[in-house]
């Protein structure tokens, strides 16, 4: 399994190239051709944050993600949302690889608002 620190996704990640990425997986959503279950969340740190894990898959890619967030308002000076994104081989189960995820949550979020 690879772990790739947020620094090195953020060197290697293109709005460009993410932009027509996003805009597939939401049409598919829109088809009803995407697993996104609720969202677990839950209180972490005697209130002083929270937790969230985000599973979704694409039918018939061939890994699925699923990404843990944390939101600590009062984390300053780190940053408020931590994220971290675990993606697995669908057919086998194979963890593939763990990567830092903040870059990834703030570069779908701008896909998203660009499109």
């Amino acid at each position: 399994m690879r772990v790739i620190p947020d620094a090195d996704v953020a060197a290697s990640l293109g709005l460009p190239d993410l932009l027509p990425v996003v805009a597939d997986a939401l049409r598919k959503g829109a088809a009803g051709a995407v697993e996104r279950p609720p969202r677990p969340h839950f209180p972490v740190g005697d209130g002083a944050g929270t937790a969230l894990v985000m599973p979704a898959y694409v039918h018939g890619a061939a890994h699925y993600a699923t990404k843990l967030a944390s939101v600590h308002e009062h984390n300053d000076p780190r940053p408020t949302v931590q994220a971290q994104v675990a993606l697995t081989d669908a057919t086998t189960g194979t963890p593939v690889a763990f990567m830092g995820g903040r870059t990834l949550t703030n570069a779908r979020t701008a896909c998203i608002g660009g499109l």
